[in-house]
């Protein structure tokens, strides 16, 4: 049997990646303009935070791309 914690920590991993992009939709929703621009303004600072947190989080722990479990190499 897998340890519950680990498996806990796997359905949030999932969630983000469906949550994220619907709170940038509803963050250009209440911003003025045409679509696509309103998508751009909510879209591109979203992606900067991201890349800020997710390269800090990585340079902190020293772990590069193998600290995420699904896209380490095969041991």
């Amino acid at each position: 049997m897998g340890d519950r914690r680990r498996v806990a920590g796997d359905g949030g991993e999932g969630l983000g990646g469906i949550v994220l992009p619907f709170l940038v939709l509803v963050w250009a929703a209440k911003l003025s303009g045409g679509f696509w621009s309103r998508l751009v303004r909510a879209g591109v600072p979203s992606v900067a935070v991201f890349g800020v947190v997710f390269g800090g989080a990585t340079w902190l722990t020293g772990s590069g791309w193998a600290g995420c479990p699904r896209s380490a190499p095969p041991r």
